[in-house]
C-alpha cells in the first residue's frame, strides 16, 4: 500500500479509495496492516466522504475475513455512531449487521438512542437495524415459543422505520417478510402466495432505482431462503395426498438443500446468511414439518430404512422436529404462560388443556392464533421507543390505581395519551424552530417569555387535528365543571377527557404542581371519567443548563377531594411539563 496516500490531498484520497481494489491486492496484504492503514486515513481527514468510503471498505474486508480483528472494525463503527455527523452515523447503522454477533449492550443502547434522532433517515435506519436484530438474531436455536414472540416485536420496529420516513421500501420488504412468516406458521396458503409475490415485486422495483445495492444484495439472499421455504411448504401441505412418499420427500430435501447452499454462499454476507438460516429459517422449516407431516410419521419411519444416507439423514431431521407420539401430554409452564399472554387466561387455559389431551397440537394452536391476528398493526404506538416506555409506565400506573376501570374507556384514553406523548416528542426531538417558535428564547429567534398559553393551545390543536383521533377534539369548552372553562376537550362516545393548559415562569416540582395547578385540572375531571391531562409550558431561563430527560416530563397525580365520604371513584391527572424558553445546545458552551 502506498503510504504517500496519507500525505496527499483529499482529492487524491478519494481517487485512491474509489479504486481501492485496483490499487491494493488485498489477497496478498496483511489484514491488520490494511485495517491500520484505512483507520489512519479516517483519522487524518475531516472529509465525510473519505471517512465513509474507508469505513465501508473496512466492513467489506472484515466480512470476507481478510481483516480478522472484527472487534477493531466494530470499534470504527461505534466511533461513527457516537459522532455528530449524520452521514457517518448513517453508514455505521447500515454496516452494523455485519457485526451483529459482537453487539454489546453499549452499542445496542446507542442504537436505541438513535431512534429518537432529529434526522428522520437516522431514526428510521436505527429502527430498521433493531428490527433485523430482533427478527433474525434474538432467539435461541430451539425456542419456538420465544421465536413467535420476537416476530411481533420485530414487526414493531419495521413499522416504526416505515412510519418515520416515507418510501422506506427496505423496511417494507421486512414487513412483507414477517407477514409471509406468519402466513407460513399459520398455514394461510393464500397469504403465503400473496406475500411471496409481494416480496419479489418489492425487490424488482427497488432494483430499478436503488444506487446503493448493499442491502438489496442481502435481501435477495433472504428472498431465496424464503422462496425455497415456500416450495418446501407447497409440497408439505398436500402430504395427505402423497402417493409416492419417496418422491415427495426427495423434493422437500432438494428445497431444503437449496437453503443449506446459501450457508456456503461466498460473499461478504456469508456470516449473516448462515446466522439467519440457523436462527430463523430453520425454525420455520421445522414448524412446516411439525404442522404438515405429523400424520406421515409411520410412513417416514418405513421410508428411512429403505433410503440412502443423504435421504435417511434428512428424514431423521424431519422426525426430530415432529412431536413425540409416545408422550401422552405436554406439561410445560412456559407454553401455558405464553398461551395465556396471547389468548387471555380463560382462552389460554382452554387451549392448553386441549393440547394436553392431544385434541390439538401446539403448532396448530399457535398457527390459528397467528392466522387470526397477523394483520393487526403492531407498530410502536407513540412513534418512538422513549415515548413507548413513558406510555407503558403511565398506563401501568393507571391500571394499578384504577383496576376496575372500563376497558372501553381505558382504550379510548390510551389513544388520547398516545397523541399527547407524540406531540410532546415532536416538540423535543427533530422539531424545527419555525414550527414551535413559542418554545424558544429570543436569543434563539423565538418568542421567549412572551409565549402564551394560547400559543401552546393553538399548536396542540393544530397537531391533534391531523392525528388519529382528530374527530373528538374541541377547544375552550366553557361551562365545563363548576362554571370553569377547559382549554382542550376530547369527547368521543363513552369518554370525555379534559386537557388543561397553563404557563409558568418558575420551575415547579411535583408538590408545587399539585399545590398550584392540579386541583383545577382534577375539578374538571371530577364531572366525567376519572382521567384528565394537565400540560404546563415552563418558561424559566435555560441559557446555561441542559434540558430535562424527556421521560421526566410526565407525572401522575391524585388529590384528596373535598369530601368526608369514602372515595370510590378517584380522579387522576397526568401532568406534562414542556420546557419553553429554550436556547440552542451550542449557546450553553463557553469557548476559550
Amino acid at each position: 500500500m502506498d503510504k504517500n496516500v496519507l500525505l496527499g490531498t483529499d482529492f487524491s484520497k478519494i481517487i485512491f479509495l474509489d479504486n481501492f481494489y485496483v490499487n491494493v491486492d488485498v489477497e496478498n496484504e496483511d489484514g491488520s496492516a490494511v485495517l491500520d492503514f484505512l483507520k489512519e486515513i479516517i483519522n487524518t481527514t475531516e472529509n465525510t466522504y473519505i471517512k465513509r468510503a474507508a469505513c465501508k471498505i473496512i466492513c467489506e474486508l472484515t466480512a470476507v475475513n481478510i481483516i480478522k480483528n472484527r472487534y477493531s472494525s466494530l470499534g470504527v463503527l461505534f466511533d461513527f455512531l457516537s459522532s455528530n455527523t449524520n452521514e457517518l452515523i448513517d453508514i455505521a447503522l447500515k454496516q452494523l449487521p455485519f457485526f451483529i454477533e459482537l453487539l454489546t449492550s453499549e452499542i445496542e443502547h446507542k442504537v436505541i438512542d438513535l431512534t429518537d434522532h432529529d434526522n428522520g433517515d437516522i431514526s428510521s435506519q436505527a429502527y430498521l437495524f433493531l428490527g433485523i436484530k430482533t427478527f433474525f438474531f434474538s432467539t435461541s436455536k430451539n425456542d419456538f415459543p420465544n421465536f413467535i414472540s420476537t416476530i411481533s416485536e420485530a414487526e414493531k420496529y419495521f413499522l416504526a422505520a416505515e412510519n418515520v420516513m416515507d418510501n422506506r421500501d427496505d423496511a417494507w420488504f421486512y414487513i412483507i417478510l414477517i407477514q409471509l412468516t406468519k402466513a407460513l406458521l399459520s398455514n394461510d396458503q393464500e397469504g403465503v402466495e400473496t406475500m411471496i409475490t409481494e416480496l419479489y415485486k418489492n425487490l424488482q422495483v427497488r432494483a430499478l432505482y436503488e444506487i446503493d445495492v448493499t442491502g438489496l444484495e442481502l435481501e435477495y439472499l433472504i428472498f431465496q431462503m424464503f422462496d425455497s421455504l415456500n416450495r418446501n411448504y407447497k409440497i408439505a401441505i398436500r402430504s395427505q395426498e402423497w402417493l409416492d412418499i419417496r418422491h415427495e420427500t426427495q423434493m422437500i430435501l432438494e428445497a431444503s438443500m437449496e437453503i443449506d447452499k446459501l450457508k456456503l454462499h461466498n460473499s461478504k454476507f456469508n456470516n449473516i446468511t448462515k446466522k439467519i438460516i440457523e436462527e430463523s429459517v430453520s425454525k420455520i422449516e421445522s414448524n412446516i414439518y411439525n404442522f404438515h407431516l405429523y400424520g406421515e410419521h409411520k410412513r417416514l419411519i418405513a421410508l428411512h430404512s429403505q433410503s440412502d444416507k443423504r435421504l435417511a439423514d434428512f428424514i431423521d431431521s424431519i422426525l426430530q422436529s415432529l412431536p413425540d407420539q409416545d408422550n401422552g401430554t405436554i406439561d410445560d409452564n412456559e407454553v401455558l404462560a405464553m398461551l395465556v399472554v396471547f389468548m387471555g387466561a380463560e382462552g389460554g387455559l382452554e387451549i392448553y388443556n386441549k393440547i394436553q389431551k392431544k385434541e390439538l397440537s401446539f403448532a396448530k394452536a399457535i398457527g390459528q392464533f397467528i392466522k387470526n391476528n397477523y394483520n393487526s398493526n403492531l407498530s410502536i404506538r407513540t412513534g418512538s421507543l422513549a415515548g413507548e416506555e413513558i406510555f407503558n409506565v403511565l398506563m401501568r400506573e393507571i391500571d394499578t390505581v384504577l383496576p376496575k376501570y372500563s376497558k372501553e374507556k381505558r382504550k379510548t384514553f390510551s389513544a388520547v395519551l398516545e397523541e399527547v406523548i407524540r406531540y410532546c416528542q415532536a416538540t423535543f426531538v427533530g422539531n424545527e424552530k419555525k414550527r414551535f417558535p413559542f418554545l424558544y428564547s429570543t436569543s434563539a429567534k423565538g418568542k421567549g417569555i412572551k409565549a402564551s398559553e394560547q400559543d401552546l393551545q393553538d399548536s396542540m390543536i393544530l397537531y391533534f387535528e391531523h392525528s388519529n383521533i382528530a374527530d373528538g377534539f374541541e377547544h375552550e369548552k366553557s361551562k365545563f365543571v363548576d362554571g370553569g372553562r377547559v382549554d382542550i376537550v376530547y369527547k368521543k362516545d363513552i369518554l370525555t377527557v379534559p386537557i388543561e393548559l397553563k404557563k409558568s415562569l418558575s420551575r415547579p416540582d411535583k408538590d408545587m404542581l399539585e399545590e398550584n395547578y392540579i386541583a383545577q385540572a382534577q375539578t374538571y375531571t371530577a364531572g366525567y371519567d376519572q382521567l384528565g391531562i394537565f400540560v404546563l409550558l415552563e418558561m424559566s431561563d435555560k441559557s446555561k443548563e441542559p434540558m430535562a430527560n424527556f421521560k421526566d416530563w410526565f407525572k401522575i397525580h391524585h388529590l384528596r377531594p373535598s369530601t368526608g365520604q369514602e372515595v370510590s371513584f378517584p380522579d387522576y391527572i397526568i401532568s406534562v411539563v414542556i420546557p419553553g424558553n429554550r436556547t440552542s445546545p451550542s449557546s450553553k458552551s463557553t469557548y476559550k
